[in-house]
């Protein structure tokens, strides 16, 4: 290796894969990449004295830094930044190699200080402002990190259109940079084997991703009260609406799997007949981008979604947007009831791949100029 990538993702790589590991993913094809997972506290990970370090694929390696117990607390938290790059530079000098560019997936303080020529590049997948009351912070202190990453990138990249105008005034140079998605994952999806763990009646809805706040359990309802099933495949964060996602899930036909595997998806969209993007109204969900949308289209499924920014962007009449429950209910029953021939099929699979991971990672390869 001449020279490396180093993303310090938001999200650890055994997770759920989000935009972070598609586009590193994608970017191995053109540079050796350092994936550095969000750091693990020492406790946590049973006291090891060393963080982890290994190979994950292809020209991807992965850092999974140990830090102090309690280290999202405020009185502790200023020694992160530190340690971890302390871990990082052990990691380099174990390959033997520099980075020739640091992106920051988390307003983790990553940016600057690396040396001469080293870029620093802050992605912005979601509004970290407006997030910040998600993530149990103070919205003044993320502010303030999110000015500090901005002064020190040499470039942003920004998930949604509101994102880079408001960056933009901020001074940044941003490149607009929508979620993408892996088509690949999806061919010979006709093929594939259905997960035997579903056993729901047709026609399914779905869901495939974080269930959280973000989405509106209203219309969850009222796609089941329409009386289609329903399907929610992701992990959920026990503090959205407990008492009524335990009341939605006791339901017949409703089924929630847990969180799944990536690889696993496959099995899990052959069982639907349609996708949902149930967002709520909020500034943070405004400024995002939903992988679901396209996930969906790239194995040849109708979409309905509420009126997000960015499904206006994607500007297709093959997503239906809909924001009232009985309307979106209505929605979802019209859309799972279209025939699927192949050639519809093909044409939501053709306009996702125009939207593919592989796409965005090339746009981001030519801004840093990375050849292969």
């Amino acid at each position: 290796m001449s020279g490396v990538l180093v993303v310090c993702a938001g999200t650890n790589w055994d997770g759920v894969a989000g935009s972070d590991r598609m586009l590193a993913t994608c970017l191995s094809a053109y540079t050796d990449v350092l994936w550095v997972d969000p750091p693990t506290s020492m406790v946590r990970a049973g006291g090891l004295p060393r963080p982890k370090l290994g190979t994950i694929g292809p020209r991807m390696h992965r850092l999974t830094p140990l830090v102090l117990p309690m280290h999202t607390r405020t009185g502790v938290r200023h020694t992160t930044p530190a340690l971890v790059r302390a871990q990082i530079r052990w990691a380099l000098r174990s390959f033997g190699v520099r980075p020739h560019t640091v992106l920051d997936c988390r307003l983790g303080g990553m940016l600057g200080g690396w040396g001469d020529g080293v870029r620093g590049v802050l992605y912005g997948t979601d509004d970290f402002v407006a997030g910040a009351e998600l993530m149990g912070r103070s919205r003044a202190q993320v502010e303030a990190e999110e000015r500090v990453a901005i002064d020190r990138s040499d470039l942003v990249l920004a998930v949604s259109p509101i994102l880079r105008d408001r960056w933009s005034a901020m001074g940044a140079e941003v490149l607009l940079l929508p979620n993408g998605v892996r088509t690949e994952t999806y061919d010979g999806l006709d093929g594939v084997t259905p997960a035997a763990d579903v056993r729901l009646p047709g026609p399914v809805a779905g869901v495939c991703g974080h269930l959280s706040e973000r989405i509106d359990i209203g219309l969850l309802e009222a796609v089941v009260d329409e009386g289609l099933s329903l399907l929610l495949v992701g992990p959920y964060d026990s503090r959205w609406e407990p008492e009524r996602f335990q009341a939605l899930t006791a339901r017949d036909r409703v089924q929630w799997t847990g969180p799944r595997p990536y690889e696993r998806m496959p099995s899990y969209m052959r069982h639907l007949d349609v996708g949902l993007t149930p967002y709520t109204d909020t500034a943070f969900n405004r400024a995002s981008f939903p992988l679901k949308t396209l996930e969906y289209l790239a194995a040849g499924l109708p979409v309905v979604s509420t009126d997000l920014p960015a499904t206006r962007w994607l500007s297709t009449g093959l997503v239906t947007l809909a924001t009232e429950p009985a309307d979106f209910a209505k929605a979802a029953r019209a859309a799972a009831e279209q025939a699927r021939t192949a050639e519809v099929v093909a044409t939501r699979r053709a306009f996702a791949d125009e939207h593919s991971w592989r796409a965005r990672a090339a746009t981001v390869a030519t801004a840093l100029g990375l050849t292969g």
